[in-house]
């Protein structure tokens, strides 16, 4: 199924590298955002399937990571949304500790997910 494809590679971005996260958006984008809005995006997706067949402990593993994510979001934490800090923080450490955790309990491979289907492409006039 082509969603839980998509969150299979948005969880494996997120328990990607650090250099593997920041090489899978182009550098016209705010890539750090980019990780955790398609794992949202394609979380919330899968949720709202009935054959995504998602193992009742893995979806609450992906929920932890969903909520995590949440709480490390805003203008009081800015300074978690810069590539030094996807690199360094100990916050974002944790959830590449997660998403390696919900591959595993999913049966998914630990690898760096290969390019997106829906890749940028920068917009020109139309």
């Amino acid at each position: 199924m082509y969603e839980v494809q998509r969150l299979k590679h948005a969880l494996q971005a997120l328990a990607a590298k650090p250099e593997d996260q920041l090489r899978i958006y182009p550098d016209f984008v705010c890539k750090v955002d980019e990780l955790a809005l398609d794992y949202n995006d394609w979380l919330g997706v899968c949720e709202g399937l009935p054959d995504a067949d998602l193992h009742p402990a893995a979806l609450m593993l992906l929920r932890v990571i969903r909520a995590r994510l949440g709480a490390m979001s805003g203008q009081a934490n800015a300074e978690l949304w810069t590539e030094t800090a996807l690199r360094d923080r100990s916050e974002w450490k944790d959830i590449r500790t997660m998403a390696c955790k919900a591959l595993s309990v999913l049966k998914w491979p630990l690898e760096p997910p290969p390019p997106s289907p829906d890749a940028f492409v920068p917009g020109g006039p139309a």
